[in-house]
């Protein structure tokens, strides 16, 4: 489930973290499991085992993975902030929320997790 707590650890983020992207991950489905090797991995919704998760908070390509299926979105730039917005396709009442961040991945992550709120 997706918590207002980490909506708003993002929203106040200034720069990248692996710390958030680990957060996201588990709200999201991902599952941290152990290997034979007693080294961890990371399994995807999908079923992908990776070392650790995306890095959802610094790549716009990680965090576009968190933008539901059907969804359309858009970032941009406004002279002192990123703002991004994600909305269903036909757009029903309440999507399309505006999100404010620091960099234009984390702003698409708050506004993914947002959109899977609605």
């Amino acid at each position: 489930m997706i918590h207002a707590e980490l909506i708003s650890a993002l929203e106040a983020a200034t720069g990248p973290s692996r710390e958030l992207s680990h957060r996201i991950a588990e709200v999201v489905g991902w599952v941290h499991r152990e290997n034979v090797k007693n080294d961890f991995k990371w399994l995807s919704p999908n079923g992908q085992a990776y070392l650790v998760p995306l890095h959802f908070t610094a790549s716009l390509d990680a965090a576009l993975t968190l933008v539901p299926e059907d969804y359309e979105w858009l970032v941009e730039y406004d002279e002192e902030e990123y703002r991004a917005c994600v909305w269903a396709v036909p757009e029903r009442e309440g999507d399309g929320l505006v999100c404010i961040g620091a960099t234009p991945a984390i702003v698409l992550c708050v506004a993914a997790l947002r959109a899977r709120l609605i």
